[in-house]
């Protein structure tokens, strides 16, 4: 009798376990993707979360594949970040873009390359970036990188990550006002403006993330 109650409890298991596997097999990759988030924002389990946006990344899972870049990048495994992130840019994201360009300009997961590392972040700026606009606007102003010097075109993309609600580049702007930078006429009216829709939207940004999570 007790034998026969211990095989049942087996099968039973065995059951329960083969009907959570093949749930696993059939689930799509946006539920993967949801389940590593959740996995990751909610409970902190890194280990689950990188298995299941694992998954999501090799069914080409976009989100999956930057987040799990990211984590990977974090835990200095730079080599496999990188991996993620140039299959990503395959795939459109230009926050990958921005992201392969700065890992090429540091030599970080690849050999120090500063004009590929360029390349990148301006085809990022060009395709939507605003981060990669706030830095290509750096440089403009400085004529760095083998670009030409031109306040100009330096305020242009500065404008563009604005456009974007890009925080930093409302905080550059403000500053620019104070000091004159780009060429701009110190007005102290400006600058105050922007310094407030900069800590406005810094926190709508906190906001934001914050739901998210």
């Amino acid at each position: 009798m007790l034998k026969t109650k211990i095989r049942k409890l087996i099968c039973v298991h065995l059951m329960c376990t083969l009907f959570v596997m093949m749930g696993s097999a059939l689930a799509t990759p946006e539920e993967d993707y949801e389940k590593g988030y959740e996995a990751y924002h909610g409970r902190s389990d890194i280990f689950v979360a990188m298995n299941y946006f694992k998954k999501a990344a090799d069914a080409d899972h976009v989100e999956a594949m930057m987040l799990l870049a990211h984590i990977l990048y974090r835990s200095n495994e730079n080599k496999e970040a990188l991996k993620w992130y140039e299959r990503a840019d395959t795939l459109g994201n230009v926050e990958a873009t921005y992201n392969l360009g700065l890992m090429h300009m540091g030599g970080e997961g690849t050999k120090k390359d500063a004009q590929k590392g360029t390349d990148l972040i301006v085809k990022a700026a060009t395709n939507g970036n605003s981060n990669a606009m706030v830095q290509v606007a750096r440089w403009y102003e400085g004529g760095a990188l083998g670009l030409t010097q031109s306040n100009k075109v330096a305020l242009s993309w500065l404008v563009k990550a604005i456009k974007l609600d890009n925080f930093s580049a409302m905080e550059i702007l403000a500053d620019s006002y104070k000091t004159g930078r780009f060429g701009l006429k110190v007005n102290p009216k400006k600058a105050k403006t922007w310094d407030e829709k900069a800590v406005e939207t810094r926190a709508s940004e906190l906001k934001k993330a914050g739901k998210k999570e």
